[in-house]
């Protein structure tokens, strides 16, 4: 107790001290000796206040280094309670606004937005920390609730993260800000023209909008990051460089520091890195932005006659810049930005245009922006040059050779491709000569070909089906592909379910039948045999709001005949996560289906229905698990009953006390279906493989797990296999770690393990594997690249670069390309592939990663571009083919257009 109660005096001391602590000497960005310093010179004169609008999570404003700077609309505050006085659509925005849902609450409960507040105006009082100036006015406009709602809903809906924004940029011009800064940012399916437009008039309000470059490493285009109007930054460290996670390329125009920045933290959340009440030190280029707006505020506040374009001349001007091989990059310099003067500034803009489109003869031509950020005339020379030499010839072609001042003209930049193929992603380097003094700049593209018409397959969907996205496949458990679709029609009477196949270019309906108090469909499948007619069985739930049924409905193949209805019925209070659901077949007559139950009381599972359960016996412990069910000629029964139990216990001479659970999902060999089952013994875990069976004995098999983590739900089947002699493999796989892949056999028990020997990157995730020309390859993934090796001598073939998106660590989402394994025909050989759509995340294409014989490269000769009226959807197989679905608006008319890959 006493010792209790000395924590709690410890802990309370923290937290008392926490603003009596001097941080500053953990600022390294502040300390001018420093090689990455922002330089803040001292006594800034200041004419007017200054304002920056954090597009965030919200702001502590109760944080003792904060509640000074956060910006008052005075007439709210002072007004009626409920009531909007100031008529601006927003009620008690007297500390700003909350965008992100119906609350009006603006307080950060995630820490993102106060950590970016305090980087611009913490309290400079010789305590805690400092910002860059704290006479700079924070506006807090929450667009972030701290869920990843934002990230889920399609553009135009309300609480998209571009309607919030631009509703947002419409609320910062209201409020006069000076500088808009968004430490976030999204994808290319999520992005909406309507925020460009809102930008543009950000801008024409005299209103900068800086925002974060993002932490992926890479070069691609992102939002709000590669749009005109925005100033992008990107992150360095200590020593001036670029950081490790930071984006880089064109889209960046300058860089801030990043790494190891310590800020405010609302003070009731948990300090990860300092563990100091109310700080923390994080990385991320989210960190970057808020240094940038907060020199764009000072340097406005200094001069408020600046207009934006001499704002940011003097930004990008006053750099700090560091010259590499063929390019050079700058970071802020806040003393010279405010010392410099009006000069010619001649700036290429490569934002944006990430792919380069080339017509049948490899040749193209791209016209880009050029513009004029000072008050003065100038001529200028611009240069560009590639590296790796795979063009014949490559040009800039100026339209000018003298621009005005705050001019804008383009630039023509052509060439002619050697080779398509060559991989698709090239640099380009650009430089600017001006008044004897040259700029350089790098840029990468990706070399792509147009669709042509004759690529795409017209076809044609019922009239019901707006998208082929509203059809699912049916999975077929037998010896043939059914090939059939089905969708869910709602009527007045019932859901309808209709099922159709392919046929020549159109889907034709095949059968349907109506469904009556529906609560959900969670699996339709396909269930054929050796001289047995296919049967399509469809598992359902439906009842009302006192009466759940379970239903596994029958029909001939032809939906002429309703052979049987099997049903068990379901107390409401009953939980049955239907979404994990998964069914294999097991001998003719029987369908295991994979449920994990939670029982919140023995008496709510109807256990006359299901038959005799593991309920009978009393195994408390099994009360929330996984179980295995299947279907009998008089119902749903159980497989894991009280006669599996026995049997088990007896078999391997268990304990009652034991605990047994099944914690793979099944797998289905050549038609043998399998369960992973795990045993734990005096603290000991054994794995098992199960082969469902009601007629025979049990049969087990030990799982070895000198390879293969026996009590892992996260391993994933490697299911690709040559289409050509339909060889299928049987290989799992799982991540072990930050640097290994173990591999398991489940029919040799032969286990491999890859140890990937760059450790500076981690691996994330199996994409999955292909077996062609007698060769297992493997693909996984880390944040950057996509990497290929074979499970013969585990030798990695070669890596390609992969988009992703992530701005801060605290919103999880899934937000990477999609792949789709298989194998191709290229350079005159099946290789193992991967195809790859960026078109969702922030490019504008499909590609395709082929192994060949030493490397992997994504060909140009299959690189397409996603025509700007098109949207892809998800791969497809058709006649054992696959296909890329596209929906193409032609006029005021959507249409269908399947391209094969």
């Amino acid at each position: 107790m006493k010792l209790k109660k000395l924590l709690t005096l410890i802990l309370l001391s923290i937290n008392a001290l926490a603003t009596d602590v001097d941080l500053e000497g953990h600022q390294w960005f502040l300390d001018n000796n420093s090689p990455g310093s922002i330089m803040v010179p001292d006594n800034i004169k200041l004419e007017k206040t200054p304002i920056v609008a954090v597009f965030d999570f919200g702001v502590d404003y109760d944080h003792p280094e904060l509640s000074h700077s956060i910006h008052r609309n005075e007439v709210e505050c002072s007004g009626v309670q409920g009531k909007d006085d100031d008529n601006n659509g927003y009620i008690d925005d007297c500390y700003g606004v909350n965008l992100s849902d119906s609350s009006n609450n603006i307080k950060d409960l995630n820490g993102h937005g106060t950590h970016v507040s305090g980087i611009i105006s913490a309290l400079n009082d010789g305590r805690g920390i400092r910002g860059v100036d704290d006479r700079i006015k924070i506006l807090p406009v929450r667009i972030f609730n701290g869920s990843s709602r934002p990230f889920r809903v399609k553009p135009g809906h309300p609480f998209s993260v571009t309607s919030i924004i631009e509703k947002g940029i419409d609320y910062a011009i209201k409020r006069k800000v000076d500088v808009i800064n968004i430490s976030a940012g999204w994808l290319n399916k999520m992005h909406s023209t309507k925020i460009e437009q809102a930008i543009i008039r950000a801008n024409d309000a005299g209103i900068i909008v800086v925002s974060a470059a993002g932490n992926n490493m890479n070069s691609s285009n992102q939002y709000p990051c590669s749009l005109e109007g925005v100033l992008c930054v990107g992150a360095i460290g200590k020593s001036g460089t670029i950081s490790d996670f930071s984006n880089f390329g064109g889209m960046v125009d300058i860089y801030a520091p990043g790494e190891e920045i310590v800020s405010t933290i609302p003070t009731d959340n948990y300090s990860t890195n300092l563990t100091i009440s109310g700080y923390d030190k994080l990385d991320g280029s989210s960190q970057s932005a808020p240094f940038v707006s907060a020199a764009i505020a000072l340097l406005k506040g200094n001069n408020p006659t600046l207009s934006n374009a001499e704002v940011i001349q003097r930004i990008l001007d006053g750099s700090t810049t560091v010259k590499g091989d063929l390019t050079e990059y700058r970071f802020l310099n806040i003393k010279r930005a405010l010392s410099i003067r009006a000069n010619p500034s001649i700036y290429p803009v490569l934002k944006k245009n990430s792919t380069i489109a080339l017509n049948k003869n490899l040749e193209f031509s791209l016209r880009l922006p050029i513009q004029s950020l000072g008050n003065k005339s100038s001529a200028f020379k611009l240069e560009c040059s590639s590296l790796s030499q795979s063009f014949t010839d490559l040009s800039c072609i100026s339209l000018k050779d003298r621009l005005n001042p705050f001019e804008k003209s383009e630039f023509i930049l052509k060439g002619k491709l050697k080779d398509s193929k060559q991989d698709n992603l090239i640099n380009i380097d650009f430089s600017i000569t001006q008044d004897g003094k040259e700029k350089r700049f790098r840029k990468s593209f990706y070399l792509v070909k147009n669709f042509n018409k004759q690529d795409l397959i017209s076809f044609k969907l019922p009239t019901e089906i707006p998208s082929i996205n509203n059809m699912q496949p049916v999975k077929t458990y037998g010896y043939k592909d059914s090939s059939l679709f089905f969708s869910m029609v709602k009527r007045q009477d019932g859901v309808e379910v209709i099922f159709y196949k392919f046929q020549g270019t159109s889907f034709k309906q095949t059968g349907s039948f109506l469904m009556q108090n529906l609560l959900s469909v969670y699996n339709i499948v396909s269930v054929q045999s050796h001289g047995r007619q296919e049967n399509i069985i469809v598992y359902s739930t439906q009842g009302d709001v006192d009466t759940k049924i379970l239903k596994a409905a029958y029909f001939d193949s032809k939906f002429g005949q309703h052979l049987s209805t099997l049903e068990a019925k379901i107390n409401t209070n009953t939980k049955i996560d239907t979404s994990k659901i998964t069914f294999i077949k097991a001998e003719d007559k029987l369908l295991v289906g994979y449920l994990t139950t939670s029982f919140l009381d023995q008496k709510d599972f109807d256990a006359t229905t299901w038959g005799k359960t593991y309920l009978d016996i009393n195994f408390q412990h099994r009360d929330i698990g996984k179980h295995l069910f299947y279907i009998a000629e008089d119902g749903f029964r159980a497989f894991d009953n009280e006669q599996f139990y026995q049997d088990l216990y007896t078999q391997l001479n268990l304990n009652w006390i034991d605990k047994t659970w099944f914690n793979a999902s099944p797998i289905d060999f050549d038609g043998v279906p399998t369960y992973q089952l795990s045993i734990e013994q005096n603290g000991n875990i054994t794995g098992y493989i199960v082969v469902p069976s009601i007629n025979s004995p049990l049969e087990l098999e030990p799982l070895s797990n000198d390879y293969f983590d026996i009590n892992n739900t996260n391993a994933i089947r490697v299911e690709n296999f040559n289409f050509m002699n339909n060889k299928k493999n049987t290989l799992v796989a799982k991540v072990n770690g930050e640097h290994i892949i173990n591999l398991f056999d489940y029919m040799t028990e032969q286990g491999l393990q890859f140890r990937q020997e760059n450790t500076s990157e981690k691996i994330q995730s199996v994409v999955g594997g292909v077996f062609v020309d007698n060769e297992q390859v493997i693909f996984y993934e880390t944040k950057k690249h996509l990497i290929a090796f074979n499970t013969r001598d585990l030798s990695v073939k070669h890596k390609v670069q992969i988009d992703r998106l992530n701005y801060f660590q605290n919103i999880q989402e899934s937000l990477t390309d999609l792949y789709n394994p298989g194998a191709t025909y290229f350079d005159g050989k099946d290789r193992a592939s991967v195809f790859m759509d960026f078109s969702h995340i922030n490019s504008n294409f499909v590609s395709t990663a082929v192994v060949t014989d030493n490397t992997m490269i994504r060909p140009v000769e299959l690189s397409f571009r996603i025509p700007n009226n098109c949207k892809t959807q998800n791969v497809i197989e058709l006649e054992q083919k696959k296909y890329l679905p596209l929906t193409c608006l032609e006029g005021d008319v959507e249409k269908q257009f399947l391209k094969a890959i």
